[in-house]
């Protein structure tokens, strides 16, 4: 039994070594496994792990592919051209620190509260299947959950893949924010410029509104000034027609006063023509002594209202 035992300890400890060291151990292994003693000794298989094959130049253009298409329609169509190229870098910070320190586990096990990682990746829409296209799992330890990321050779191969298509889209990605930034201050610029146009074409009306509003309360002002100066000019000429008729009234009263009051030929009751042969008649001295001649001779009449003598 101990030659047995020892053969089934050698083989073992061969296949430990030959996964330690590749391919050309395991063979030596195989090769001390059947020189074991004993025809009843089983023969202990191998439990080294396949050995890793590079893809070929298609395979590696496909996975290319597939992470530049997740890139464009997972982070870059959905977000802001600044909001992903900074998602971008951060990604591309990620992979660089693990593949530029592969044994390092504080680079391959970031937890999700990570502030760097929370704020530009996985509130990024396409940051978290970016990540775990890159090969990271997530994992939960003490009810946190981390983002971690098994190192192999093909894991790495795909890792640098990611970086690469990550490194292209870059470049573009900033040239596309930096002019879409340009982009918005110029809008920006633009608006402050248009509102600053529309303030002062407000100002400008309202002021043009002012000096309308001033400009028509100085002629209605004018206007009614002037109607208020006619007025009294025809108050003041309405009121010197009235004197001047009052004053005509009041003279042709006292022309007809003095025409008809005491002393007047009227009040005598002669009339004019009686007045004047009156006044003809006793005028003349000569004339009265002739009446008086007439008279004493019994030849004197007087003459009637009819001119004639009496007894004619």
């Amino acid at each position: 039994m101990a030659p047995k035992l020892n053969a089934v300890r050698e083989a073992a400890l061969a296949a430990a070594e030959a996964r330690l060291k590749g391919p050309s151990t395991s063979q030596a292994t195989n090769d001390a496994s059947s020189s074991g003693s004993g025809p009843g000794l089983m023969t202990q298989p191998s439990t080294s792990r396949p050995s890793w094959t590079k893809p070929s130049e298609k395979q590696d253009l496909e996975t290319r592919r597939n992470f530049a298409r997740l890139l464009d329609r997972g982070i870059v169509r959905d977000n802001g051209y600044k909001q992903s190229a900074e998602a971008v870098e951060t990604l591309i910070k990620i992979c660089m620190n693990i593949l530029e320190n592969p044994d390092e586990v504080k680079y391959r096990d970031i937890r999700a509260t990570n502030s760097l990682l929370q704020n530009k990746v996985l509130e990024v829409k396409g940051g978290h299947e970016y990540l775990i296209a890159l090969g990271f799992r997530i994992v939960t330890r003490e009810f946190v959950k981390h983002y971690v990321l098994q190192t192999s050779l093909a894991r790495m191969h795909e890792l640098e893949i990611g970086a690469e298509v990550l490194k292209t889209h870059l470049a573009n990605l900033q040239a596309r924010a930096a002019s879409e930034a340009a982009s918005k201050v110029n809008h920006q610029s633009a608006e402050s410029a248009r509102k600053a146009r529309a303030l002062a074409e407000y100002e400008e009306d309202r002021d043009a509104v002012k000096n309308r509003a001033e400009r028509e309360r100085l002629n209605r002002l004018y206007r009614e000034q002037a109607a208020r100066e006619k007025a009294e000019q025809e108050a003041e000429r309405e009121e010197e027609e009235r004197e001047r008729e009052e004053e005509m009234d009041l003279q042709a009263q006292e022309v007809n006063e003095d025409s008809t009051g005491p002393g007047g030929s009227t009040a005598t009751g002669l009339t004019s023509g009686e007045a004047e042969t009156d006044h003809l008649v006793h005028d003349n001295p000569d004339d009265t002594m002739d009446d008086d001649e007439e008279a004493e001779h019994g030849t004197y009449s007087a003459f009637p209202a009819g001119g004639k003598r009496l007894g004619e």
